[in-house]
């Protein structure tokens, strides 16, 4: 990305950023994979995800109610956002910066 941006290949830069934050994600997700979310000296007492997740009610509710209010927002806020961002910024030749 930073190779091919300064040479004008905007679209090489787009996909190896995506590609980039792609796998950050894909990283959080497979350490979170991981059952043991915080060790203890005794392997007893250990946080996994089994014991520190919410209850069922919780993780029902959460991705039904909140998770539709959540991308109802965000589609509102990129659809109000779009014009704005769509088109590319030209600088003027006697610019200060």
């Amino acid at each position: 990305m930073l190779w091919a941006n300064p040479k004008g290949k905007e679209k090489l830069a787009f996909i190896a950023s995506s590609l980039y934050i792609f796998s950050c994600w894909w990283g959080a997700a497979f350490a979170l994979s991981i059952p043991v979310v915080l060790a203890a000296r005794d392997h007893e007492h250990d946080l996994t995800i089994y014991n520190t997740a919410a209850g069922n009610h919780g993780l029902s509710v959460g991705p039904d109610l909140v998770g539709c209010i959540a991308a109802v927002l965000a589609l509102g806020q990129f659809c109000v956002r779009l014009p704005h961002v769509s088109r590319k910024v030209q600088l003027e030749r006697e610019s200060v910066y």
